[in-house]
């Protein structure tokens, strides 16, 4: 997966119809998931009215359900989110569009022009990155910044036959014919090269 990827799944998440709701991770507002969602979560029982009056088109999310719907991952709380990251940095110059951003009980999606596509109450949508606390790149995602260097191939050396000046002429009578294999000291020798990836 790119960091592409994840901007695209991100943005259009963020043009759907989305209700932020405790637990939620992409159910339908149905009848029976509004009773559900209303029934075992405090937060969301304080949200009632407005989680009844959503239409049954309307998806439930929450900040984690948000996240496994752009990257795959399965998270219920930041640290663990920020766990599956890596350069997470406070160095907001440095950041590039697919990172999360972190704040205290709150991560987002970075997707460029200083956007953050979030899940906020009313649903998921954009803010701006600024007073975001740090950010970090999602493990097993491909970022821009992110360059292999290609595999040398492997030099191909071809043995050396022996010249003529380089054989040994033993006396007759040996039984083994006139021309034998060089000498140790007369083969040449050859440094094979291996291409490695550099890491």
């Amino acid at each position: 997966m790119t960091a592409n990827d994840i901007c695209e799944r991100a943005k259009a998440l963020a043009a759907s119809k989305t209700l932020y709701v405790k637990g939620g991770n992409g159910q339908a507002l149905n009848q029976n998931n509004k009773f559900k969602f209303t029934g075992t979560n405090p937060y969301n029982a304080k949200r009632t009215n407005i989680i009844f009056a959503a239409s049954e088109d309307t998806r439930a999310y929450d900040e984690f359900g948000m996240f496994a719907e752009i990257s795959g991952y399965k998270c219920r709380v930041v640290g663990e989110v920020m766990y599956l990251c890596h350069d997470i940095s406070k160095n907001f110059s440095e950041i590039v569009p697919g990172e999360v951003v972190f704040m205290p009980e709150r991560i987002g999606i970075y997707v460029g022009d200083g956007k953050v596509v979030t899940c906020s109450p009313n649903g998921i949508g954009y803010t701006i990155v600024d007073g975001w606390v740090s950010h970090g790149k999602i493990d097993e995602v491909v970022y821009s910044t992110d360059v292999v260097e290609p595999v040398e191939e492997e030099e191909e050396v071809e043995d050396a036959e022996p010249e003529e000046s380089e054989v040994e002429l033993r006396p007759s009578g040996t039984g083994s014919g006139d021309r034998v294999q060089p000498l140790p000291s007369q083969t040449k020798s050859h440094d094979r090269g291996y291409g490695r990836r550099r890491s």
